[in-house]
């Protein structure tokens, strides 16, 4: 994993939270795919928590709507957002994609 862009599993499968820290952009995209794939395989997240990212642009709103989209997929509850940067907020404002997250 990249040094600019981390992330914490806390909890069980049934419950976890996932944290994200650093940067999250688009060229760190892939490789978040990637990573948070394989971890979140067999989980049911509850929470992300983006108050620790540093830097982040439409790549995050990507990576968010890709988890939104594994969850509805397999019957789950779209997680729930908290610490969202306000520019992620007026990204999410933009695209009208404010509806698709429950926002804490």
């Amino acid at each position: 994993m990249s040094a600019l862009f981390e992330f914490r599993l806390q909890g069980d499968t049934a419950a976890s939270v996932l944290s994200l820290r650093g940067e999250l952009t688009i060229a760190a995209l892939d490789e978040a795919y990637r990573s948070l794939g394989q971890a979140l395989q067999g989980r049911e997240l509850v929470e992300i928590d983006l108050a620790g990212l540093t830097r982040a642009d439409s790549g995050a709103i990507a990576l968010l709507l890709d988890i939104a989209g594994r969850a509805r997929a397999a019957g789950l509850p779209v997680p729930r957002i908290i610490g969202l940067p306000a520019h992620l907020r007026e990204l999410l404002d933009l695209y009208h994609l404010q509806h698709v997250f429950s926002l804490v």
